[in-house]
């Protein structure tokens, strides 16, 4: 304890003993050669391992995780209640009804009329799907038809190529036959020439005697190739018809060809228009069932259906498990606002706590938190950031300014807490901690001359243990807090004795230490 501090302690005393009269100064007169006495002890802690922690304050009120406001369904008086304000409430359970009966007259009036209009809509659907039914009949009759020319235009090409065929062949072959007889008289012919041109060359080299002989041959060869030259020019000149008759054979059949290819042609194209034409008939009215339901207003049944779901909502019902927090109808009233009623789901409880610009940077979703409730005081809750709001809320400040929080929100983890909506409670959100460790005041740390970090053990206490030593023991800071820091050493030990208020002590000192209580004057009556 700070020297000054002494003298204030025993300064305030003597102004409380100036308030509280004469009484008191024969009370305290016993006790002021004590506190002098005082006035250079220092105070002392034992060491023990303590849970220290940083951690940022914030206050709210208790909520429910989810909440939920239900609109008034229907502008129309409330027929029946079955809850009230702070009733516990399951999901799907009927809380209020509400008079449906005009919006049931519209509902039955737009159904009678959506029948009509069902009725006629069905009627023109009838008479479409049978006119779709007739083109496609007609599609198949008319496809059938022009299928039928067109494969007998094909057997009637096959007829007149075949026939044309017959003859080109026909001719061709006579042609080829007379060639080949040509061919093989020439033959015959060409091996008598050199049948004869031998018997002349025997006969120009025959002796006097043998020269008739060979002249004889020579002559009657000659002869006969005389008249076989006539017959093979008269042969030739026949070939040239033949020739003639092949060509006009091979025109009239490319002819054929081409008259009856175009007859199939002619007749192809006649089944593709048909099936075309067919096609599009058929399209045709099933393009006008197509464009039923684009033509069909569903105005009527949008509006059925919005009336229904209207009718139904008039039976309003808890869409959560909760309590109902707030309610604003009453029974046989009409609603008021934009809000019946609202419920809060109470299985989960969370706080919204304001944070302070300063601190926002250092809070993060997962931290730990320790809550106490006014209603609760003996009792901490644990808790977890569930959600950080990093845009801030500007609310009015003093003399037209503003100011800036940012916001969080803390889960309760303890589902039977026992706290109730809009209690109130306070929230320490834990930023650092370090459980189970060493820890002493702030005011025992103190940096030597080498820069360490030092306490001062109260050693080699007398008896009354009104005198010690201070024994310097080296010191690691591990967390700060506002008033504890939790130490790691080599030389501190759980149950030592430390010596508060340490500034100015060294090693070895002597030191005076404080280990009694006054009485300044009265009892505690």
């Amino acid at each position: 304890m700070n020297k000054k501090v002494k003298i204030g302690i025993i300064v305030g005393v003597l102004l409380l003993v100036g308030g509280g009269g004469a009484a008191c100064v024969a009370g305290m007169a016993n006790n002021i050669a004590a506190v002098e006495n005082m006035a250079d002890s220092h105070a002392t802690e034992t060491v023990e391992k303590k849970d220290v922690s940083n951690y940022v304050s914030a206050s709210g009120t208790v909520q429910g995780i989810n909440s939920v406001k239900i609109a008034p369904p229907a502008n129309s008086k409330v027929l029946e209640l079955n809850t009230e304000l702070g009733s516990a409430v399951k999901k799907d359970e009927l809380l209020c009804v509400f008079d449906d009966s005009d919006l049931q007259s519209e509902y039955d009036n737009l159904k009678k009329k959506y029948k009509l209009s069902e009725d006629q809509t069905d009627n023109t659907h009838e008479k479409n799907e049978r006119a779709l039914t007739t083109a496609k009949e007609d599609k198949d009759i008319a496809v059938k038809n022009a299928q039928d020319a067109l494969n007998k235009a094909r057997d009637e090409r096959n007829i007149a190529v075949n026939d044309a065929a017959d003859v080109l062949n026909k001719a061709k072959k006579e042609r080829d036959k007379a060639y080949n007889e040509f061919d093989d008289k020439v033959k015959k012919y060409n091996d008598k020439v050199k049948t004869r041109n031998r018997a002349y060359d025997n006969m120009m080299e025959a002796e006097y005697e043998d020269k008739e002989q060979f002249y004889q041959k020579y002559t009657s060869l000659d002869a006969e190739l005389e008249v076989e030259e006539k017959e093979l020019d008269a042969q030739k000149a026949a070939l040239a018809p033949l020739d003639d008759a092949v060509n006009a054979a091979q025109k009239a059949y490319d002819s054929a060809v081409r008259q009856a290819d175009q007859l199939v042609t002619d007749a192809k194209k006649a089944y593709d228009a048909a099936v075309r034409q067919a096609d599009q008939a058929v399209q045709a009215v099933q393009d006008v069932i197509d464009a039923e339901k684009f033509t069909v207003d569903d105005t009527v049944k949008e509006q059925i259906k919005e009336l229904k779901e209207k009718i139904a909502d008039c039976q309003v019902k808890a869409p959560i498990d909760g309590v109902v927090t707030a309610l604003g109808i009453a029974e046989g009233g009409l609603p008021e606002g934009t809000s019946i009623l609202t419920i809060e789901d109470t299985e989960t409880l969370k706080i919204n706590v304001d944070i302070k610009e300063k601190d926002i940077m250092n809070i993060h979703e997962g931290m730990k938190a320790e809550i106490t409730a006014t209603a609760l005081p003996d009792k901490t809750f644990s808790g977890t950031v569930s959600r950080v709001v990093l845009v801030p809320t500007v609310t009015p400040g003093a003399e037209g300014g503003t100011s800036s929080n940012y916001t969080a929100e803390v889960t309760i983890d303890d589902k039977d807490s026992g706290l109730l909506l809009g209690m109130n409670a306070k929230v320490k959100i834990v930023l650092s901690e370090k459980k189970d460790t060493i820890a002493v005041p702030m005011d025992a740390i103190v940096e030597d001359e080498n820069g360490n970090f030092v306490v001062f053990i109260a050693d080699g206490t007398s008896p009354d243990a009104s005198k010690c030593t201070a024994k310097a023991a080296k010191v690691r800071k591990e967390l700060e807090t506002d008033y504890y820091v939790a130490v790691s050493s080599d030389e501190l030990k759980e149950s030592d004795v430390i010596i508060l208020d340490a500034e100015g002590l060294k090693d070895g000192d002597s030191v005076n230490i404080s280990t009694e209580a006054f009485d300044f004057g009265g009892d505690d009556k």
